[in-house]
């Protein structure tokens, strides 16, 4: 009834794995780099991190249940392998997709109940704490861009004069790639959380719920993601405009 001696005990695995995954949560290495980072790249990865590990968190655990549950339930049902495999993955899509914003939702919840304050109180608290973390992730993008232009400066003022220092000058912009990304990671976090507060507005909206307040601070949200890409671009086009080593 359960297929072959081979397949099931794969595809078991896999389901183990998936719950497994709901324990154990990787939001990756933001970009380091190999040299020693400096203060304000410590701070971006942190920041980075903390907008990534907020957003994820629930998504990554309603995944791999969605996922196993499927798997698992498709295979007592049908004791076809190849159709729970394909029922996970429907089941990791859905609970991506759930989990963060259902999470989301229910902790704060709690939270008004806990606080003796309306949800929406809430929400607006949270969405204006994300933009002053984003207010602040600007500030230290600018300050990482800084650095990271004098030592590019530095790096190709030497390269020209001596050939040997060609490989530190390929070392910097490999430098500055990983902060390309480390923004990159924080852009993406951050933006999911914005998204995450527009859905939580609409269904607000849907419940009768005045959000005036809430959508000025979610506009202001992506006032300060442009800038957070302004500055990513910037950055980018530097690594770019340098001499060849």
């Amino acid at each position: 009834m359960f297929g072959s001696a081979r397949t099931t005990p794969r595809l078991m695995v896999v389901i183990v794995t998936m719950f497994m995954v709901a324990a154990c949560q990787s939001t990756g290495s933001f970009g380091t780099p190999a040299q020693p980072l400096t203060p304000e790249e410590q701070r971006i990865r942190s920041e980075a991190r903390l907008f990534n590990e907020t957003v994820f968190g629930g998504a990554v655990t309603k995944a791999a249940v969605y996922g196993g549950v499927a798997a698992l339930a498709t295979l007592l049902l049908t004791g076809d392998p190849g159709r729970a495999a394909q029922a996970a993955l429907v089941g990791v899509v859905a609970g991506g997709a759930v989990g963060a914003l259902d999470g989301y939702m229910v902790a704060t919840q709690q939270e008004a109940a806990n606080r003796q304050v309306r949800e929406i109180e809430v929400h607006i608290a949270n969405v204006q704490q994300d933009n002053q973390r984003l207010e602040q992730s600007i500030q230290t993008t600018q300050r990482v861009i800084a650095s990271t232009e004098a030592r590019l400066a530095a790096a190709e003022s030497q390269a020209v004069n001596d050939r040997a220092a060609v490989a530190s000058l390929q070392a910097e912009r490999a430098r500055a790639a990983d902060n390309v990304e480390t923004i990159d990671e924080l852009i993406s976090g951050a933006s999911t959380r914005r998204d995450q507060h527009i859905a939580v507005a609409q269904n607000m909206r849907e419940r009768g719920i005045d959000t005036a307040v809430l959508d000025q601070q979610i506009a202001e949200s992506t006032q300060k993601l442009q800038r957070l890409s302004e500055e990513r671009d910037l950055l980018t086009s530097r690594i770019g405009s340098g001499p060849i080593g």
